[in-house]
């Protein structure tokens, strides 16, 4: 019915454990991110250097979101500005944005530290404390609710109630939309291309991440990469297409090659890590 935007770590898990029936804590990571499968390594894969960024992304969260938000009481998601404002601009829903003080800094940051989250996340979120709360503060759209100092989302449920019955009579009907987004999620996820790039060589190698062996198998060639130093990308087959029709890199007579399997990919890669 309502979705709640959560900056990390007011305690959406903790309150949709509280009310398992009416709500649902939507990580954001499986659908940003093109993730090994391994649920349990959730908070310590946040801010991996090493992820690449699923080509579906928004359009896939956008569409999990809706389904949720006609089947639960709460949709619990992160605080993400890019989401909430195509949420609020594409498909008219109202949100409520919950967020600490920015004096909460040094406590928010033994929250992270505590849950287990990785130091690249905790840095993330605490060396730029006072960038992403102003953010949050002067975003329009959304209802707003402030955290003080000790304060966790299931001690406000109260106020957070109140704002859901005042804010669902404004709300649209989305059936109609629904089906088009996820019908091109599908796509895009189906004809995704890995993409190295490698001089005046480009090599690309299609992958459908909609398989979840598949997934796993790109997160490791992503890890591999990263720690080889090999520029690689992640995308759809129409983007590849589109970006040489168009001409780019023709300045440098850029090939392109295909390669032919997962085995041609790997000897692939130990070439460029060569160079």
């Amino acid at each position: 019915m309502m979705v709640i935007a959560c900056y990390a770590g007011v305690g959406k898990s903790t309150f949709a454990k509280a009310n398992p029936s009416e709500s649902i804590d939507l990580c954001s990571m499986p659908y940003s991110w093109i993730l090994p499968g391994r649920k349990e390594e959730g908070e310590k894969l946040k801010a991996a250097p090493y992820l690449l960024r699923h080509p579906a992304y928004p359009g896939n969260y956008l569409a999990a979101i809706l389904e949720a938000e006609a089947r639960y009481e709460y949709v619990l998601i992160p605080s993400s500005l890019v989401v909430l404002n195509h949420l609020y601009t594409e498909y008219g829903i109202p949100y409520l944005l919950c967020y600490p003080g920015i004096e909460c800094k040094e406590e928010y940051k033994q929250r992270y530290v505590a849950r287990g989250n990785s130091e690249d996340f905790t840095d993330i979120f605490t060396e730029q404390w006072e960038e992403r709360i102003t953010a949050l503060e002067n975003d329009e759209n959304g209802i707003h609710f402030r955290l003080a100092r000790g304060q966790f989302l299931t001690d406000i449920k109260a106020d957070l109630d109140n704002a859901i019955r005042a804010a669902v009579n404004g709300k649209k009907e989305r059936e109609q939309e629904l089906p088009a987004l996820k019908e091109c999620v599908d796509i895009i996820s189906r004809q995704s291309c890995l993409w190295f790039m490698g001089g005046a060589t480009h090599y690309y190698y299609p992958v459908d991440l909609t398989i979840e062996e598949n997934r796993k198998w790109v997160f490791d060639i992503g890890k591999l990469c990263y720690e080889k130093d090999i520029s690689i990308m992640i995308d759809g087959v129409q983007f590849l297409e589109s970006f040489y029709d168009h001409g780019h890199g023709a300045d440098v007579d850029i090939r392109l090659r295909k390669l032919s399997g997962r085995q041609d990919v790997l000897q692939m890669m130990e070439k460029l890590a060569e160079l």
